[in-house]
């Protein structure tokens, strides 16, 4: 399943556990709301689907 818009580091973990293994997020990358650096971002959403996918049964 893809998800394409409202991905960022609060819903990546419930997309991923609704079955996602193709998320889209620009906007959180490139115009984060406290300023993350883009490399900041795709290192915390990463972090936070891997979480998420570990926990999928």
């Amino acid at each position: 399943m893809q998800i394409q818009g409202g991905i960022t580091t609060n819903t990546v973990g419930a997309a991923v556990q609704a079955g996602a293994t193709f998320l889209v997020a620009g906007t959180e990358i490139f115009r984060h709301p406290q300023g993350l650096s883009p490399r900041q971002v795709i290192a915390t959403l990463s972090g936070e689907a891997e979480k998420a996918r570990a926990t999928v049964v």
